[in-house]
């Protein structure tokens, strides 16, 4: 809540960094029975650019938890984390537990092609181009080169 852009605006701009770095550290001092990290990821709003989370609306903090571990805001739960398996979502898509299958067939498409690993944003793209028509201007990522006849 950082004072003139979140109300009620309780951090001074002089105070954000110092603020935000003490949050980033407690969070990573957090480890479960067996002393391991309870979250996996931590980063500064500055830098969610790189996993492409940067807007106005973007936490101060980004936090993942690490597997075995979810973030829980139900409404009547006393606890902040619970326990989770991968099914639970919100876990980082790098993660091997978290890669998915994709298999496409039809005339435009070569057979018995198997492509490198993608990203999920390079399916709209592919689809669009697959269909013949262009994406929405929102959609980013490109479309699959390799699997085309």
């Amino acid at each position: 809540n950082l004072e003139g852009r979140d109300w009620p605006g309780v951090v001074a701009p002089e105070d954000y960094q110092s603020v935000q770095e003490q949050v980033a550290e407690a969070l990573t001092q957090m480890v479960d029975e067996q002393a391991q990290p309870v979250f996996r990821r931590i980063l500064k709003r500055s830098e969610l650019s790189a996993i492409h989370l940067h807007s106005p609306n973007s936490g101060d903090l980004f936090v993942q938890a690490s597997p075995g571990f979810k973030l829980c805001d139900e409404l009547g739960r006393e606890e902040a984390l619970a326990p989770a398996c991968c099914a639970d979502g919100g876990f980082d898509a790098t993660l091997p537990e978290m890669h998915g299958i994709l298999i496409a067939a039809g005339a435009k498409l070569g057979s018995g092609k198997t492509i490198a690993p993608l990203h999920v944003m390079e399916i709209a793209p592919t689809l669009a181009r697959w269909l013949g028509f262009q994406p929405a201007n929102t959609a980013s990522g490109q479309a699959i080169q390799d699997i085309w006849r």
